[in-house]
């Protein structure tokens, strides 16, 4: 017996609401068929819903909206994830995360929106082969932890040969906005030179914004900061009080 048919909300049809036309018992849409009435109270109101039995065999109170799209108790759903799940086992990883970002953003659906605008909105696209998520994960294997999906070529599309997997560092430098600087025949990001020469960022953009050659800012030598100076000065002296003190 279905369970809902003795709750304390079961109520005679005629009660429920006298300007709706209720669907008959025994209506299907395929899935479900309805079995009985109930009105389901919330604040304000109530509203007319349908007792329903599922193909599976679960009972559900459903409304007629719901009836009329074909809607399922929710064993369609977990159907199609667990034939997705026997196909590759990886819906809902990391990796299918990050497939399903890509997917969205170059949708030209949302190139207008703000998951859009700087992909499908500058005419980014994923690659036809790519549109199968077994041949995205047969190209560029698991996600490794701490890192996310990241084009090499920030203009080019997703595609193979153009991304990777990257850290949110290595993206911060892999922007359209991203200084490249080029010395000593490579060229990588001003900060990244700064971190390999050991020199100050900000100074070295003070330089090139004064005009200097990218050469003699990176090679000409700076002076110390005063700051600091005098920061490790007062540290000396704070030392040697403490050491007085104890001493005496």
């Amino acid at each position: 017996m279905n369970p809902l048919q003795d709750s304390h909300l079961m109520v005679a049809l005629e009660n429920l609401h006298q300007n709706c036309t209720p669907l008959p018992l025994g209506t299907t849409n395929g899935v479900v068929t309805v079995t009985g009435y109930v009105r389901v109270l919330y604040k304000g109101g109530s509203t007319l819903c349908y007792v329903c039995r599922c193909v599976c065999g679960k009972f559900g109170a459903h409304t007629k909206q719901n009836i009329a799209k074909g809607r399922s108790c929710g064993c369609r759903k977990n159907a199609l994830i667990s034939a997705a799940n026997a196909t590759h086992h990886m819906t809902y990883s990391p990796t299918w995360g990050s497939w399903q970002s890509m997917m969205r953003r170059c949708d030209p659906k949302n190139a207008g929106r703000r998951m859009g605008r700087w992909w499908a909105g500058r005419g980014i696209n994923v690659c036809e082969r790519w549109h199968e998520f077994a041949n995205f994960l047969s190209d560029m294997g698991e996600r490794p932890e701490g890192t996310s999906l990241d084009r090499i070529n920030n203009d080019g599309h997703y595609e193979p040969g153009n991304c990777r997997w990257a850290s949110a560092v290595v993206q911060g430098r892999n922007r359209s906005s991203t200084k490249i600087v080029e010395f000593g025949g490579r060229k990588q990001a001003l900060k990244t030179w700064c971190e390999e020469l050991r020199l100050s960022y900000p100074a070295v953009q003070m330089r090139l914004g004064a005009g200097w050659s990218v050469e003699d800012a990176l090679t000409k030598p700076m002076k110390p900061d005063r700051r600091r100076k005098l920061l490790m000065n007062s540290r000396q002296e704070l030392v040697q009080w403490v050491r007085a003190r104890r001493a005496a």
